[in-house]
């Protein structure tokens, strides 16, 4: 009888993530996101992920291990949009479908003290 091999296979890159969805609520000025891991890592854990916000062009929020991320400095009663792509050895992802969230709208201004006039 000879003895056994084991081969294993190289990673490849991962599939592309789920959208993030709101963890908490919408508020005035921020979103709270959270997502998950893609449904096939590609053989190898995932390293990072890459939060996309779009306005005017994509722009990189957050890069990192995390599946939370706080977006603030955002305007009350505003639609915007969000991207996600993740890494591991191997390599990218292809990004996730794009999701629209629109933050809540900011409480109404106090209103103006009463003017007290005579006829």
């Amino acid at each position: 009888p000879s003895n056994p091999l084991n081969f294993k296979t190289r990673p490849v890159s991962p599939s592309a993530p789920a959208p993030p969805t709101l963890k908490t609520k919408a508020s005035p000025y921020s979103l709270n996101l959270v997502w998950g891991p893609p449904s096939y890592t590609g053989g190898s854990k995932i390293t990072r992920y890459i939060l996309e916000m779009y306005s005017e062009d994509w722009k990189q929020l957050y890069t990192g291990p995390e599946t939370t991320f706080l977006v603030t400095e955002l305007q009350p009663g505003k639609s915007y949009r969000f991207r996600l792509r993740c890494h591991n050895c191997a390599g990218a992802s292809l990004y996730s479908n794009t999701v629209n969230f629109i933050t809540a709208p900011a409480p109404p201004l106090s209103p103006k003290p009463p003017v007290v006039t005579s006829k």
